[in-house]
């Protein structure tokens, strides 16, 4: 499922060979907003793994499966009119992939160490 452009919007600030900046919106009338956290709504942890996925998908232009969580901090809780920064940094040897992230904008929200290998 894709939620690029649904339930959030994203533009890249900064890019190179192993990372990227941008910044995410969200959309706060999106389904998955209103019927899990009517009030007051914030944004979920797995749709922040889901937005990482997805846009390294879109910058490797290859499915990405991930398979290990090394580690998660939820520092703040982040709501549907928060604009902030994602931040991520990868590897990748063969198709081995390891992934840092961090969701921010003048304090951090969320931390995220992944695991996940390139499909072919």
């Amino acid at each position: 499922m894709n939620l690029k452009n649904s339930f959030y919007s994203l533009s890249i600030i900064e890019r190179t060979e192993a990372s990227v900046t941008a910044q995410v919106s969200f959309e706060a009338e999106h389904d998955i907003i209103k019927d899990h956290y009517p009030d007051p709504h914030i944004e979920t942890g797995v749709c922040q793994f889901h937005i990482v996925k997805e846009t390294l998908q879109d910058l490797l232009q290859k499915k990405i499966r991930i398979s290990s969580v090394a580690n998660v901090k939820y520092l703040q809780l982040m709501t549907p009119d928060t604009v902030c920064k994602l931040l991520i940094n990868w590897s990748l040897n063969d198709d081995n992939l390891t992934i840092k992230s961090e969701y921010k904008n003048e304090t951090s929200f969320s931390k995220m160490n992944l695991k996940g290998r390139v499909e072919n």
